[in-house]
């Protein structure tokens, strides 16, 4: 029996490092698709605009920024770099999902000023080298929808 696994055992590992395409190929299965659990080390352009959910008064001109996330930032969770990038520490995070590229659920935000404590809903996708949201947020009787476009754009 100990023979039989020793022979056996190798075998099952060896296949474990390659896919099958559909064409019949074999390739290495760590080359299939775009990463979804980290974004790029390097220098990254966002692009933010708010506007109304409701269709009122037409959003405002985009903001751009620059941002650097450095090789720390790049090893944590997409979901705490990305809240990070946009300014998002004072909101819980626990009900916020950020898996297999896709962005959804709900950030519970802290009051501040005369604005209460509130709900705001995202939604978005994301890779490796980008992400796209959109955050719907409560502000003074009407819904405001903030929409961001981020890029990595080179090196830091």
């Amino acid at each position: 029996m100990r023979y039989l696994t020793c022979l056996v055992l190798p075998l099952l590992l060896a296949a474990c490092g390659t896919a099958q395409s559909p064409t019949g190929t074999t390739s290495d299965a760590t080359a299939a698709g775009p990463t979804y659990d980290r974004l790029e080390q390097g220098q990254w352009q966002l692009s933010s605009t708010l506007g109304t959910v409701q269709g009122g008064a037409p959003g405002q001109s985009p903001q751009t920024s620059k941002q650097c996330v450095d090789k720390l930032a790049a090893l944590k969770p997409v979901r705490e770099t990305v809240l990070a990038m946009i300014d998002k520490d004072s909101c819980a995070v626990d009900r916020a999902r950020f898996a297999n590229g896709l962005i959804g659920g709900n950030l519970r935000c802290k009051g501040m000023d005369d604005i209460p404590e509130h709900d705001e809903a995202i939604s978005g996708s994301y890779r490796g080298d980008r992400f796209s949201m959109v955050i719907d947020m409560p502000v003074y009787g009407t819904m405001t929808r903030q929409t961001i476009e981020a890029r990595r754009i080179g090196d830091c």
